[in-house]
């Protein structure tokens, strides 16, 4: 979507791929907004005002406020519902979520708020897109103090922390006379996988080693701080 939403402006402004121009920049000389504050702008705006505002037996109002009586949820993280969605969206423009039934009723005060509520939105969208590409070609040497960076990897410089430190394991499998290489995170060997592997182990299938460390995503060649786990010691950790 956001492709097709740019290229209109591209044709239109006359930059093309091969100048190499950022999407703030191209937003900017467009005169417009992104695809994702329209979005926002526009569901919590005018479809979500609009539907709050219709009366108790309209069926869309029920469909939104309704609640299944019967039924089980499926496990590990639910689907997110259209009322999910709408919530999100308010907490991303610091807009309460108590209360704002009360709020949308009337109409022109609720669009001026989500209008000013989206421009800052889109403002912060762009100070954290020009920070990370400061942060990722090393162009920013301080970083300012509006900008909360609590999560920013030491190493990489990614704002969201989650590739500071991961778990790789690296199993080594020799089948045939070819040892092959699988990466595969930590949490990913269970009892399952390890299962499988003295099976295999004790039919003669294979003969493996497991190598356990932490490692950043940039040091993954190096290979450092690994612990060898025989398939002895596997064995007679699972009995």
């Amino acid at each position: 979507m956001w492709i097709c939403y740019q290229a209109v402006y591209i044709c239109d402004i006359g930059v093309y791929i091969r100048f190499r121009i950022t999407d703030t920049v191209v937003l900017q000389q467009a005169n417009t907004f992104s695809i994702e504050m329209i979005l926002i702008r526009n569901q919590i705006g005018r479809w979500v005002g609009h539907l709050a505002r219709l009366l108790d037996d309209r069926l869309p109002k029920q469909l939104f406020y309704g609640e299944w009586q019967r039924g089980k949820r499926r496990r590990h993280k639910p689907k997110k519902r259209f009322r999910d969605a709408v919530k999100s969206n308010l907490k991303a423009l610091n807009v309460k979520v108590e209360g704002w039934e009360q709020m949308r009723q009337d109409r022109t005060v609720w669009k001026q708020m989500i209008y000013n509520k989206c421009k800052a939105f889109e403002a912060r969208r762009i100070e954290q897109s020009v920070l990370k590409r400061a942060l990722r070609r090393q162009h920013l040497t301080t970083i300012p103090n509006t900008f909360l960076l609590k999560n920013i990897c030491k190493i990489c410089s990614r704002l969201d922390g989650s590739c500071e430190r991961i778990e790789l394991a690296f199993v080594w499998l020799s089948a045939v006379g070819v040892r092959y290489l699988i990466h595969i995170e930590a949490l990913i060997i269970s009892f399952k996988l390890t299962t499988i592997l003295v099976l295999l182990h004790k039919l003669s299938f294979i003969d493996y080693s497991i190598h356990i460390g932490t490692f950043h995503r940039t040091d993954l060649k190096k290979k450092k701080k690994h612990i060898e786990i025989s398939s002895r010691d596997l064995i007679d950790n699972r009995h």
